[in-house]
């Protein structure tokens, strides 16, 4: 009995609920609809408000979801083991015909597993480097990265295997660093968006908002975009800086809300925290602004995109590919806020520039980031891997 004759079989293994809820949500989905067998494995959450609204989603749906005993922050060696035993058992007892892993740790723990037990197909996918590859290490977590690199490599040994990567820059690192066979290797742009969500964005009216669609987090550009705005505040005291996500995320460069208010207090940005459904706020804002320090390639400005919204960000690894430079939006250096705040005055000041980038970016948005052809181009990576097992057995 061949694969087109039995049931396919694939686990799901990301860092938490929310993640999965926004970012990998369509693809169980449509493996259910194509009447697979779906199992997601998920960490603990990272934050409470966005693990509320993820549970909320996701009960309307059919699907198996397991809590498992890891999550994305934690260096507690015990509770880790445990969780990476957890994995195991869950992908001995399933026998899925697909391993689907996404984030640093189920990468990890789910790829070394899947080579143990020679698990047929399996797919990495990079969404992003993480809190481990930005910011200063010191003592022995300077060591993390090039320990991880090596599991990494070990993984990517795997005989039936593709990794899916967002951006070129990343791409370039996995070659030039020997970690994979290129041939093993698809760019697929981000997570997708679904479009329907941006049929109406002509009906809003732009309101002077300039939208910082992230969670809170230094690594996101929260400090370079509330100094900005305590600068252009003093010039455009009529234009409101807005951020909107989650506090409180366990993540190493978060930032308190004590600090947030702070900011609020003395009217630099409004916070409006974390909302579960972006579409109709970016449609709202004028300027959607992300100066990350690195990203995959990062959602919030793939929805600035559909929403037909300008967008400024850094030159970085992610956010480069997320916007064409001069058509859709404009890239500054990274941490450099007095060309932060050049940019934002420029597009503050010339309304026609706006909607010029505006409009380029729902045709990018409409070519390059439909959440149907991303699902598509996974499911066809999905085949492909069945396909070659199913010649070698």
């Amino acid at each position: 009995m061949n694969l087109e004759e039995r049931k396919k079989k694939i686990i799901y293994i990301i860092n938490d609920l929310s993640f999965f809820v926004s970012h990998r949500l369509p693809l169980a989905l449509h493996a259910k609809s194509k009447k697979w067998n779906v199992k997601i494995l998920i960490g603990k959450p990272g934050s409470k408000i966005m693990e509320k609204h993820a549970k909320n989603l996701i009960n309307q749906y059919d699907l198996d979801i397991k809590r498992i005993n890891f999550s994305s922050s934690s260096l507690n060696i015990f509770s880790e083991i445990i969780g990476f035993l957890q994995i195991f058992f869950e992908i001995f007892l399933f026998k899925p015909n697909i391993v689907h892993l996404v984030s640093n740790k189920p990468i990890l723990y789910g790829g070394i597993i899947s080579r143990i037990l020679n698990i047929p197909c399996l797919i990495v996918a990079i969404s992003g480097m993480g809190a481990m590859f930005t910011g200063k290490k010191e003592g022995l977590m300077s060591l993390l990265p090039s320990i991880y690199l090596k599991f990494l490599k070990f993984i990517l040994k795997h005989k039936n295997l593709k990794l899916i990567l967002q951006n070129k820059d990343d791409n370039f690192f996995f070659i030039d660093n020997n970690l994979v066979n290129e041939k093993k290797i698809t760019l697929i742009p981000g997570s997708g968006v679904d479009l329907n969500k941006y049929k109406n964005s002509s009906n809003f009216k732009n309101e002077k908002i300039i939208l910082f669609p992230a969670r809170i987090l230094i690594d996101k550009g929260t400090i370079e975009f509330v100094e900005s705005a305590k600068i252009l505040k003093e010039k455009y005291p009529d234009w409101r800086f807005v951020l909107v996500g989650a506090s409180g995320y366990k993540n190493p460069s978060s930032i308190s809300e004590t600090k947030i208010n702070e900011w609020i207090d003395k009217g630099y940005i409004e916070w409006w925290g974390y909302k579960n459904e972006m579409s109709e706020i970016f449609m709202r804002s004028s300027i959607v602004c992300l100066p990350s320090y690195r990203e995959g390639m990062p959602k919030s400005l793939l929805e600035a995109a559909a929403a037909g919204k300008p967008v400024i960000t850094t030159d970085v690894t992610g956010c480069r590919e997320a916007i064409l430079a001069g058509v859709t939006g404009e890239l500054v250096p990274v941490k450099n806020i007095s060309k932060l705040v050049e940019s934002l005055s420029k597009l503050i000041e010339n309304r026609s520039l706006c909607e010029e980038y505006g409009k380029e970016g729902k045709l990018m948005a409409k070519e390059k980031f439909d959440i149907k052809n991303i699902v598509s181009k996974t499911f066809s990576l999905y085949e492909s891997l069945l396909t070659k097992y199913e010649k070698k057995i």
